[in-house]
């Protein structure tokens, strides 16, 4: 485990067990890069994927396949190794005895420009990057979440919740929630102290009435 947590699968949950006939498969994480950034390359022999994560430990994305019957380019029956040249993933085959050398697309590599910045704290710098991602894939469970944290930091809490929202980031969201709970509670506080105070004049009106009229609870 090379970054600072103690709690990083390193596994694609929805991809942890598979059955092929009566075998159980299992992810197997072979081989590791890491990335001048920091970002980490597994990759999983049984699956034939490579796995990428931050350096937060949060998975990025999966590229690969094959199941051990890759047969197009890109997939893979026994990959063996993974590396990073640049900006390119090599991925070595064992059975197909090749490398095949991967290229990002603008969607990763602005993924990845997005995240390296949100991780950072640098929410105003990741905004239109994360715009910019939204506008090539707007099911990008990042972008909603770079763009949850850049509104939290603005101090737009409901357009916070919003982005939270959609990209199930529970932590913003706990901390929006938190932020307009607070705004809401101090805008009414009079209201709050009014209706007390006409309950507790009530509770006393009442106990004074019952008492003079000799009523026995």
């Amino acid at each position: 485990n090379i970054l600072n947590t103690e709690t990083t699968n390193f596994a694609d949950e929805g991809y942890n067990t598979s059955s092929r006939g009566n075998e159980t498969q299992y992810q197997d994480l072979c081989s590791i890069e890491v990335d001048s950034d920091g970002f980490v390359y597994a990759l999983d022999s049984k699956y034939c994927r490579v796995l990428v994560y931050d350096t937060a430990g949060r998975m990025i994305t999966a590229f690969g396949n094959g199941f051990g019957y890759g047969q197009q380019e890109g997939t893979f029956k026994k990959p063996v190794s993974v590396a990073v040249n640049g900006n390119d993933i090599l991925v070595a085959d064992g059975k197909k005895n090749s490398i095949t050398v991967f290229e990002p697309t603008e969607t990763f590599t602005l993924t990845k420009q997005g995240q390296i910045l949100t991780l950072k704290g640098d929410y105003q710098s990741s905004y239109d990057i994360w715009n910019q991602v939204l506008s090539l894939d707007s099911n990008s469970q990042l972008a909603y979440c770079g763009l949850a944290r850049y509104y939290y930091s603005s101090g737009d809490y409901d357009n916070a919740l919003d982005y939270a929202r959609k990209g199930y980031d529970r932590d913003t969201y706990a901390l929006a929630f938190k932020q307009v709970r607070t705004d809401v509670i101090t805008e009414y506080f009079w209201l709050f102290a009014l209706i007390a105070v006409v309950v507790i004049a009530a509770l006393i009106v009442a106990v004074k009435m019952i008492k003079k009229k000799g009523i026995v609870l």
